[in-house]
């Protein structure tokens, strides 16, 4: 199937969990009215403004955009549906995470009833009457979870495991003269604590991702700069940073990390510094490799003796050679420093132990294997499928930006 096809199909994927979005109990298009009613300085709860206005304006404008321009992008892939589907949810649950996820990562339901509930089953609750609650965010102060409940003469009793709370029928929303009945569905079941795993599971694909963007962000602008400086200068120069480079190499890294984690603390900024700046030195090679064989070339002595400077001649006429071994090399890269990340977590050493990252979830579910193997399994599952989803993608992109290997 021709990349074209399946985008089209993805784009229209995208459309519709937008549109659902219309009857989900986190709605950005309710909150984005309470916020506009309330002169743009009405709080909005549990999330930040950055998915407010991501979820509620990016789908469209990237549907729009695709197909304005689509007639403009000149690339014919060839792929299959499942590798698109695959890559798509891990880019929507990135962006869009609320629109996704059925609660609030970080919410305990009752423990009393939800703690290690299996997968594919639900949790009911009876909703109050009280209107305390904001349009469109993940609120519960209006639920009531229960086991089971019977009805009073003027109350109603509900059952939470051994506990039970007596309410007023006033209290409680009624349908046909009875209590409605709500119900949440679990897919990947609550873990130790009553929350919902899927959620945490969406969230930290968020978590993943930001960590091995930014981290590999930083290692391609130290390996450009330092990669493009030995190339250029050689001699000295380039022994030296050459030494640095094979220093970190021998040296394993886990060591390096560890210090710096021990050191500065294993918040999320310092882990996006530490993976960052410990992953330059396979781009540090390539670049100086590419730049030594290029300076020479004549198109690059010619914009040396117009008097560019060398800003301009890196972004003009090296980089456009550097590029492409640079790109498939982050790729890969990418993936390592997502496994990474998650042996640090499951480690302890991640981020904090709140959030919800792939591998403090499977640390956390180790106590609980015969249990509940609903905790291992399916964080395992994402982890492994995204890794094995970016190792595709660098190796199509490798056959796609290889002229001699696009051809055979």
């Amino acid at each position: 199937m021709k990349s074209n096809k399946v985008i089209n199909i993805a784009v229209l994927i995208l459309l519709i969990i937008w549109m659902l979005n219309y009857n989900q109990n986190y709605n950005v298009f309710l909150m984005f009215i309470d916020w506009v009613r309330g002169g743009f300085s009405t709080s909005i709860p549990t999330f930040d403004f950055f998915d407010l206005m991501f979820s509620l304006f990016l789908p469209p404008i990237l549907a729009a955009s695709y197909y304005i321009f689509r007639n403009r992008l000149n690339f014919e892939i060839n792929t299959n549906f499942g590798l698109v589907f695959i890559t798509m949810f891990f880019v929507y649950s990135f962006l869009f995470a609320p629109l996704l996820t059925i609660s609030d990562p970080n919410y305990q339901f009752n423990q009393r009833i939800a703690r290690l509930i299996s997968p594919f089953e639900s949790i009911k609750y009876l909703e109050k009457n009280e209107s305390d609650k904001t349009n469109g965010s993940f609120n519960y102060k209006n639920r009531i979870y229960f086991s089971s409940y019977s009805v009073l003469e003027d109350s109603i009793k509900v059952f939470q495991g051994r506990n039970q709370t007596i309410y007023n029928k006033r209290q409680i929303v009624f349908s046909d003269q009875k209590p409605k009945v709500f119900d949440t569905f679990l897919p990947f079941g609550t873990d130790d604590y009553g929350r919902c795993v899927y959620s945490r599971i969406i969230y930290g694909t968020r978590i993943s991702i930001s960590i091995g963007a930014l981290s590999v962000f930083i290692s391609f602008l130290v390996g450009l700069f330092l990669g493009h400086l030995a190339g250029i200068a050689g001699g000295i120069t380039d022994k030296f940073l050459s030494r640095i480079s094979d220093l970190f190499l021998a040296v394993p890294i886990i060591f390096f990390i560890l210090f710096l984690l021990i050191s500065f603390g294993n918040n999320f900024f310092t882990i996006v510094m530490v993976l960052g700046f410990s992953g330059w030195m396979s781009i540090f090679k390539l670049v100086k490799d590419e730049t030594t064989k290029a300076k020479n070339y004549d198109f690059i002595s010619t914009s040396r003796q117009l008097g560019f400077d060398s800003l301009y001649i890196l972004i003009k006429d090296y980089f456009p050679i550097i590029i492409i071994p640079v790109t498939t090399n982050l790729v890969f890269q990418f993936a390592n420093v997502i496994l990474a990340e998650s042996a640090l977590s499951f480690l302890g050493l991640g981020i904090s132990l709140e959030e919800p990252s792939w591998g403090a979830m499977i640390r956390s579910g180790q106590g609980y294997l015969n249990q509940a193997w609903w905790l291992i399994f399916f964080p395992s599952l994402t982890f492994v499928s995204l890794l094995i989803t970016l190792k595709i993608l660098g190796e199509k992109l490798v056959q796609h930006l290889n002229p001699i290997l696009n051809d055979n």
